[in-house]
């Protein structure tokens, strides 16, 4: 996980705009574990991105746990040059 954050604030995104939870095994303990830090900080949108056999599993678990899914990514759904942009490290 944190080397997604290392990437992240590599290509220009603010720290802090990450918040980082602990990891968990199941994406429904994912799903409370994220609902709870969302609420803690104020937030109550959630862009869920996951692959794609997951993605319908993982946004009814999030909106189960209290989040409102605003969005649903899949890397399949990313035109190719989203994944140049940036600084290459």
């Amino acid at each position: 996980m944190f080397d997604r954050i290392e990437s992240t604030v590599r290509l220009g995104r603010g720290i802090a705009r990450i918040t980082a939870g602990a990891l968990v095994g199941a994406a429904a303990q994912n799903a409370e574990c994220s609902a709870r830090i969302m609420h803690d900080i104020g937030m109550r949108d959630a862009v869920v991105v996951t692959s794609a056999d997951h993605i319908d599993r993982a946004a009814a678990l999030f909106g189960d746990a209290g989040s409102a899914v605003v969005a649903r990514v899949t890397p399949e759904q990313v035109p190719p040059l989203a994944w140049n942009f940036g600084p290459t490290p």
